[in-house]
Formats: structure tokens, sequence, C-alpha cells
């Protein structure tokens, strides 16, 4: 069962919730005020200024190595799109000058048929 404290130790009540430990007694023997009065306000604070100094360690030192990570990454996958670009290209004229060069044959291939067929039967 949870019992009254003094108003000293109010303020740190692991019981109930801070609305229920100040509204829930219906003599309400404690009131707001007096609980942050008495050293909330500090614990705040003090929370704060820590929760300050980690963000400011997270901004100052974790997130520009992240960020840098970023931008190398986006260069990167710049590069890379700039070497599908150029592999495409190159793939595309390398398969056109295979066609040129298959077409070509098949013309010499059909050239000298032709021929045969045309020796073969003047004899």
């Amino acid at each position: 069962m949870h019992k009254k404290h003094n108003v000293i130790g109010c303020y740190v009540c692991f019981r109930r919730s801070l609305h229920k430990h100040v509204f829930y007694f219906s003599d309400r023997s404690h009131s707001l005020d007096e609980i942050l009065s008495l050293g909330l306000k500090e614990a705040l604070e003090e929370r704060k200024t820590l929760i300050d100094e980690r963000l400011t360690c997270c901004i100052e030192k974790k997130i520009p190595p992240v960020q840098d990570a970023v931008h190398e990454v986006k260069a990167m996958a710049a590069k890379l799109r700039a070497r599908a670009e150029a592999v495409k290209s190159e793939i595309c004229a390398t398969a056109e000058e295979c066609v040129k060069r298959i077409v070509s044959r098949k013309q010499e291939m059909l050239a000298r048929v032709n021929t045969l067929i045309t020796n073969l039967f003047c004899i």
C-alpha cells in the first residue's frame, strides 16, 4: 500500500505517477507547486542539462561522420551511375559493330555461294 510521505520525499515516488500521487489522495496533502519547489525543478534541470550535453555531443561528434559517409555514398552512387551509362554506351557500340561484321560476313558467304552455284552450273 502506498504511504504518505513528507513533502521533501514526495517528488520521487516510485509507486504512483506524479499525477496520481498529487491528485489521488482526497485530502490533496501535497500540491504540485510544493513538489516542484522541493526538487523536481532541479531534477528536470539536471536532466535538461544531460540531454543538452548528449545532443551537443551527437551534433558535434556523431552526426558529422554520418553526414560525411552519406556524402561519400552519394558521390559513389553518382560515379556508379556515370560508369553504368558508359558501359551501356560501350555495349551498344560493340553490339552495333558486331551486327555490322555479321551482316558483312553474311554478304560474303552469300556471294561465295552464288559464285559456287554459278561456276557449278556454267560447266
